[in-house]
């Protein structure tokens, strides 16, 4: 069994709703993730009949992902977030995954996503950072394709 680890994930902010890593920029210095995630809205379908509680799956939420990046000033892709933010731009993220020596065979999560948050953080002997909070709208697609 082969346990994916996180070390070598790189992550893609797009300048339009494409799906490819040509024409996304890569978001640098990224410390931590979170996501994505999300789950089903569970539809109450209970009648006077029932034993007990019933429930059937309603539509999926995509959910969020956050990462938590050392701000990089000049990083076209956290600068493209932080204004994609203020314009609300819907942009296409894929996130790649260090799971193959072979970049063509990386598993991949592709989605579309508003930069919902873009908080900054600064202290004492630590690095200037951000934690950046991607709303996915729609479904992820996971391939090793894009």
């Amino acid at each position: 069994m082969a346990i994916a680890l996180s070390r070598g994930t790189e992550f893609y902010w797009s300048t339009s709703t494409a799906a490819s890593t040509a024409a996304s920029a890569l978001v640098g210095y990224v410390v931590s993730f979170d996501g994505p995630g999300g789950g089903n809205n569970m539809i109450d379908v209970t009648n006077l009949s029932s034993t007990g509680m019933e429930y059937v799956p309603g539509i999926s939420d995509g959910g969020q992902l956050t990462l938590t990046v050392n701000r990089d000033l000049k990083n076209a892709a956290q600068n493209a977030l932080q204004a994609d933010k203020y314009a609300g731009n819907l942009r296409k993220c894929v996130i790649k995954f260090n799971d193959s020596s072979t970049d063509a065979d990386k598993t991949k999560a592709i989605f579309d996503a508003y930069c919902e948050a873009f908080s900054l953080s600064g202290g004492v002997n630590a690095p200037l950072t951000a934690s950046i909070t991607l709303r996915v709208t729609g479904g992820t697609t996971w391939s090793t394709a894009i």
